[in-house]
């Protein structure tokens, strides 16, 4: 993936729909980060003359026993952003989207508040152990929760521990046909 090189074709000449097992004889393989893409093409042609996208997977070549992911943590604990609707007025299903940094495995937690006393409607704790994003998909709210004023409110502690070791981060939001602020 560094070069974007050629490393080896191969094609099959498909005659229906269906699924195919390709066999890509690659020897002395150095390790590093690959790309395999495959596409469709008329017959007689290339890339250049594909039918439709061409669907692409990575994949790491490792020279060990056994593939042990490293994680590349940060320098810095801290929720970096979230993202979730201004207003919902339905049951449907709304995505809750957090992106962190970790400087290790920490503990992220979600809580609900209603802005109206600043209770805690609801908690949720996760384990995060790489730096990246969580996607909760949420539904019901309204059945769940009187219309009213809300906010996410989201950081992160070290494990099975209590106190903040970021900075909170909150998503006001209003839930249920009630005026916008």
């Amino acid at each position: 993936m560094k070069t974007w090189k050629n490393i080896k074709t191969t094609r099959k000449r498909i005659k229906k729909s269906g699924k195919y097992h390709f066999k890509m004889p690659i020897e002395n393989i150095k390790p590093g980060k690959y790309r395999v893409n495959a596409y469709l093409t008329p017959r007689g042609k290339d890339w250049q003359d594909k039918i439709g996208d061409q669907v692409g997977q990575n994949l790491t070549v490792v020279d060990a026993d056994k593939y042990v992911k490293t994680i590349n943590f940060n320098n810095m604990d801290k929720i970096k952003s979230a993202k979730w609707p201004k207003q919902i007025n339905d049951n449907n299903e709304h995505i809750l989207n957090i992106k962190y940094s970790l400087t290790e495995v920490r503990d992220l937690h979600i809580r609900l508040l209603n802005r109206k006393n600043w209770q805690a409607e609801g908690t949720l704790k996760f384990k995060v152990t790489e730096p990246g994003e969580i996607s909760l998909p949420i539904n019901n709210m309204l059945n769940d929760f009187p219309a009213g004023k809300y906010a996410w409110v989201m950081y992160l502690t070290a494990v099975d521990e209590t106190e903040r070791l970021s900075d909170k981060l909150g998503k006001n939001f209003i839930l249920g046909d009630i005026p916008a602020e």
